[in-house]
């Protein structure tokens, strides 16, 4: 993973430095389930969260104003890749996640010559909805996904690199 930088964003590798800021938000009972996974309970969880990140080598920290504020990260699952995200509460509705999921989609199609990029969400994370959409990724529809053991609703969507080149040419 290569860092990028957007007008406001630096993302970078997940370090072990970034416990405290992930810490701040991983704790927050409205972040994680709505990502799949509990509430951090300590800052040790969220240390060995962070190291298991550093060794898979999938999620960039999205640094704001020199603060890790979330993370986004690719992750191939059965021969396809999807992309995920968190970000801490005090960041929504700013542009921010949409600023870091365009560049990373914008990596993944021009350097790793990836075609399709998946994403999902619960069915009640709105938000997470509202984000995909606006990135005008295509509806495949619902899905029983396996998350941390369990099987869970879940609506996928799909992106090809011809269909985010033309709404990127209407952003511009």
């Amino acid at each position: 993973m290569k860092p990028i930088k957007t007008e406001r964003l630096l993302l970078r590798k997940i370090v072990s430095n970034d416990a405290y800021d992930m810490f701040e938000y991983a704790t927050d009972p409205e972040i994680g389930p709505r990502a799949g996974w509990s509430p951090h309970r300590s800052i040790e969880e969220t240390k060995r969260v962070i190291e298991a990140m550093i060794l898979s080598d999938e999620v960039y920290s999205i640094i704001y104003q020199d603060k890790m504020i979330g993370t986004i990260g690719v992750h191939l699952k059965q021969d396809k890749y999807y992309l995920g995200f968190v970000l801490n509460r005090n960041y929504w509705r700013q542009g921010i996640m949409t600023e870091a999921c365009k560049a990373v989609i914008i990596y993944l199609f021009n350097e790793v010559k990836i075609e399709t990029i998946y994403i999902s969400h619960f069915p009640d994370n709105f938000r997470s909805e509202n984000l995909i959409k606006k990135l005008d990724f295509e509806k495949i529809g619902p899905k029983v996904s396996l998350i941390h053991g369990e099987l869970k609703d879940t609506i996928e969507y799909k992106i090809e690199k011809k269909r985010f080149e033309r709404k990127l040419l209407k952003w511009q």
